[in-house]
Order: C-alpha cells, then structure tokens, then sequence
C-alpha cells in the first residue's frame, strides 16, 4: 500500500468520509491527512525497533564542527527519523560512542562515523500487520481531526494498540537469536563439564 490507501483505509474506518485522490487535493480528509499523516508515521516507526526500518550508513564528515565540545560533525542521512546509536565495532559499548544531534548534523568524537538509525521508510515496504497498526492510529488522528470525535478516537486508538502488540509479536517471532560462537566448539566436543551438570547434576 502507499500513504493514499493508508490514508484511505484510515478514513474508510471513520465512516461517512470520502476517499482522497492525492495529499495535495483541496478537500477537507486530504488536507487533515497532509497534516496528521507524516507525525502519525513517524511516531509510529520510532515506537518499536522496527526491523525493517533499521537501517545502517556511513556518514559523510561535514567541514568543521558547530561545537567546541566535540571533534568532528557529519551529516546525518537524509532518510534519518531518529539515530539509535553510533557503531565504532566495539562489541563491550553496545549502546555504542557519546554524540549529539544539533539540526541536521550529528557531532561525536570519531573521526569516522557509521550509524544505525530509524529510516523513513516507504509504505510500499512495509509489512502487511505494521499498516494496519498506522492505519488504526491514524483513523484516531482524524477522527478528531474532522469529526471532534473522542469516541471514535479512543476505539480507533485501542484498535492501534492492539494492531502494534501483533505487529511486534509478529515481529519477535520471526527473530533468530544469535547462536555462542562458544556453542557451536562445545557441541563438537560432545558438551562440557557445566553441559553434565545441567543436565545430569554431576560434573565429569
């Protein structure tokens, strides 16, 4: 789907409202979801460690830092809805190098940086049980955007809700945990001292 039929959908819900052409049309559901759309998607990207909208880039270095306090400045990519954290290849810092974001521009002390952050990324990409999530929550938006409807916001918000809680279970069931590179040197020596015990309460 793209953001029309998102936002088509999103108003199918309310009932009563006309279906849009574009964002750009002159009616009164285009220009509420021109004003609710972009926040509503964003909010919603940025309230679960989406995977699919995890992306991974090498910044490009800026001329000169804005800011005494740190060494170098870079651009932050143009698709950036919010920074996760900076990777230096460090596996101890998982949360990765201090920065700050000042503007467009992230500042850190590295004089090569790559991050890891929350893309804008297309609904054509998104997975089928996400779009239903911003399609409910976008429904509470214009609801009271149009109608001044607080009844209908809270359902369609508590239907959100319960759309983000199986997009993430989706999510969560689809995710393989990272094997011990350990595990795999253990299994080949036919387990360990602690593998006996665990299983059989003796240690050999």
């Amino acid at each position: 789907m793209n953001a029309v039929q998102i936002c088509n959908l999103a108003l199918g819900r309310l009932g009563g409202r006309a279906a849009i052409q574009s964002l750009e049309d002159a009616d009164e559901e285009a220009r509420a979801c021109a004003v609710v759309y972009p926040a509503t998607v964003a909010s919603a990207l940025t309230a679960y460690a989406w995977p699919f909208a995890e992306r991974r880039a090498t910044l490009a270095r800026l001329p000169a830092s804005p800011s005494e306090a740190w060494g170098y400045a870079y651009a932050l990519p143009v698709d950036c809805i919010q920074p996760v954290r900076l990777d230096d290849g460090l596996p101890w810092r998982p949360r990765g190098p201090a920065y700050a974001i000042e503007g467009s521009a992230l500042l850190c002390d590295l004089d090569a940086a790559e991050l890891v952050y929350v893309a804008d990324v297309a609904p054509e990409l998104w997975p089928p049980s996400f779009a239903q999530y911003v399609s409910w929550r976008l429904a509470g938006e214009l609801a009271l955007a149009l109608d001044a409807r607080a009844d209908l916001a809270k359902f369609a918000l508590d239907r959100a809700s319960a759309e983000e809680l199986r997009a993430i279970s989706e999510v969560r069931a689809a995710e393989r945990p990272r094997r011990d590179p350990d595990a795999e040197w253990i299994a080949a020596r036919g387990g360990g001292p602690l593998d006996d015990f665990l299983e059989n309460g003796t240690a050999r």
